[in-house]
């Protein structure tokens, strides 16, 4: 019989050897394993429901793992969620509602819980109320939803100011259906033209017993993007979602009146020589003026209203309350000749030395200051021509005008 190799013996010997030293023994099992963190295994509400009505819901509950430290903690609810006191009953924490919000989602954080080892506890329940109430709705705003050519300022004389002067800022108003939480007044600016500007949060006041809301944007002091009132030519949304009803808590009916739940809007250009004159209508105090009767010029004698950047208060004379003052035009230049009235009312202008009347163009002003509601404007030629300006007729005796004259 054939022999194996010596050193294949030897080599068949090793391997067997070395394949049984590795079967190690199982290592023994832990004694005292590490307990696991409780968590938390059931709520009530469940987390997640849906439109529960809020008169359906008492308490609040959540249902732990394992024992708990019933020292410490504090379950922290949402604005709209008010709970009383809570109570542990073994691995269960109950706390009553005392006020809860139609048609809003709820969160009930925990804050600074532990189990009763010491270890931290972290969980936060959501769930959803419903109404079964009417949702207010806007009835109207001062500034139309979807404007186009929304003035992006108003000039105010602020009396009260540290130091009193004019300022700009930019008001708005809007109506509600039913009577709205006066608590809940903030609404949030939003610029969609210009990324860099930040959202404003923006904090009305309430009147008519909560179903007006009147909205203030001053300008921001820091000046920079946004430093305006509100941007030139721009387009903005007012979010008006955090906004509720007195009765119930109800949000808004987002589609009524606004589509969306905001206001949508676009501001214009400004006007520089409106924004002057409005400083002129605001501070300047007025001259008092006695127009001549509405007899044809050049008959009558007519008192001269020709002083550019002045503020005139004109009485008309009569029952048919129609006159006339009069302007002498520059010796040299032709101008511009605009009047910035504080109402609607016929304005003319008659050429003394060519003896015929001048166009005169009569407009609504924007909205930029009080004093000011309509501009008339025609062109005056030079050459120191009287023209005579022709008021009314009209129902009221007083009004006023800013004169201002620009070289063609």
């Amino acid at each position: 019989m054939r022999r194996a190799p010596l050193l294949s013996t030897v080599l068949s010997s090793c391997l067997l050897a070395l394949s049984a030293c590795g079967d190690d023994p199982p290592a023994p099992a832990n004694p005292n394993p590490e307990p696991s963190t409780p968590t938390v295994t059931a709520t009530s509400p469940a987390g997640g429901d849906e439109a529960q009505l809020p008169g359906a819901l008492t308490q609040v509950s959540l249902t732990f793992s394992g024992p708990m430290d019933t020292t410490k903690g504090i379950p922290r609810p949402s604005s709209e969620l008010v709970l009383g006191a809570p109570t542990w009953s073994g691995h269960t924490l109950t706390a009553p509602i005392t006020r809860i919000g139609h048609d809003e989602e709820h969160t009930l954080t925990l804050e600074g819980f532990q189990d009763a080892e010491g270890r931290p506890v972290e969980h936060t329940l959501r769930f959803r109320t419903g109404t079964d109430r009417p949702r207010p709705v806007v009835t109207a705003s001062s500034i139309p939803e979807g404007a186009q050519d929304v003035y992006p300022l108003e000039l105010y004389f602020d009396h009260e100011a540290r130091r009193p002067g004019i300022y700009p800022r930019k008001q708005l108003s809007l109506r509600f259906s039913v009577p709205m939480r006066t608590t809940d007044a903030q609404v949030t600016l939003e610029n969609h033209t210009d990324p860099s500007i930040a959202p404003r949060v923006i904090t009305g006041q309430w009147r008519d017993e909560g179903r007006e809301l009147l909205l203030t944007l001053p300008a921001p002091e820091d000046g920079g993007p946004g430093g305006a009132t509100l941007e030139e030519k721009s387009r903005y949304t007012l979010d008006l979602s955090a906004l509720r009803g007195a009765e119930v808590g109800n949000r808004l009916d987002s589609a009524a009146f606004l589509g969306d739940g905001r206001l949508d809007f676009t501001t214009s250009e400004r006007n520089g020589e409106l924004e002057h004159a409005c400083t002129h209508a605001l501070a300047n105090e007025a001259e008092a003026i006695q127009a001549t009767t509405g007899e044809a010029p050049p008959f009558g004698f007519a008192p001269l209203t020709d002083t550019g950047h002045s503020r005139y208060r004109v009485t008309l004379p009569g029952e048919q309350r129609h006159g006339y003052t009069s302007l002498v035009s520059k010796p040299d230049q032709d101008e511009h000749i605009v009047l910035y009235l504080d109402r609607e009312l016929a304005v003319g202008a008659y050429d003394g030395m060519e003896i015929k009347d001048v166009a005169v163009k009569v407009e609504a002003a924007r909205p930029v200051c009080t004093g000011i509601t309509h501009v008339a404007s025609f062109a005056a030629t030079q050459g120191n021509r009287d023209y005579f300006l022709r008021f009314g007729p009209t129902p009221g005796a007083v009004f006023e005008f800013i004169l201002e004259r620009h070289a063609h």
